[in-house]
């Protein structure tokens, strides 16, 4: 399988990181993984491996005609069974789609449920989504959503937890001989919550329950 993830950027961020764990991933379980930042590159792309084709098209507005050709002729050459658009990246990959009838879409949200109900593209996404082969949600609150506001294939909708790649013996310091590790890595916005895990931490270590925490 080919798969050709579409995202805004490799800036630091939890939807840019899963795009370079998923396209690190793909290249040891799939056939060829292919990544393309459209708008800036970005610190992540480091993170790499080096046999992932990472593409950046420079788009610099939403009506960007060169910078759409650039992502038009990446998909004519590379022919990929699934077509994966990070957030609002779907809205170029539907307009891709056009052209290509046969391209297979799978929209990965990675907003909020509030960001999602305030953003203005809302019933766009909802009426686009009857033509998206599938959709995977970060979380559970998406995922009900999800199966109750979009059109395709339920079948095709699942709840996909972000993951790492941080090997435990890279990063001293992380991690502890004995005991329950926690290692978090959300970023700093309103919807994770940061306060009530900071508090909880406090609560479990005046409990006695946890011995040692580094921030």
């Amino acid at each position: 399988m080919k798969i050709v993830q579409v995202i805004d950027s490799l800036e630091f961020g939890g939807a840019e990181r899963m795009a370079v764990n998923m396209a690190n991933a793909f290249v040891t379980h799939h056939d060829r993984s292919v990544l393309v930042a459209t708008r800036k590159i970005g610190g992540l792309h480091s993170d790499l491996r080096h046999d992932v084709l990472f593409h950046f098209i420079g788009k610099r507005f939403i009506f960007d005609i060169r910078a759409f050709i650039r992502l038009f002729l990446i998909v004519k050459r590379e022919q990929p069974d699934i077509l994966h658009a990070h957030s609002t990246s779907v809205f170029w990959c539907m307009l891709i789609k056009l052209f290509l009838p046969k391209t297979k879409i799978v929209w990965h949200h990675h907003l909020g449920l509030s960001d999602l109900v305030r953003a203005k593209p809302r019933p766009l996404i909802v009426w686009l989504s009857k033509w998206f082969h599938g959709a995977l949600l970060v979380n559970k609150r998406l995922l009900d959503w999800a199966i109750l506001e979009l059109r395709c294939n339920r079948n095709r909708i699942a709840y996909i937890p972000n993951f790492t790649d941080i090997e435990p013996s890279s990063r001293s310091g992380l991690f502890y001989e004995q005991g329950i590790k926690i290692l978090h890595l959300a970023n700093f916005r309103d919807q994770k919550d940061h306060l009530n895990l900071l508090n909880s931490i406090l609560t479990l270590k005046n409990r006695g329950r946890i011995f040692k925490c580094t921030l």
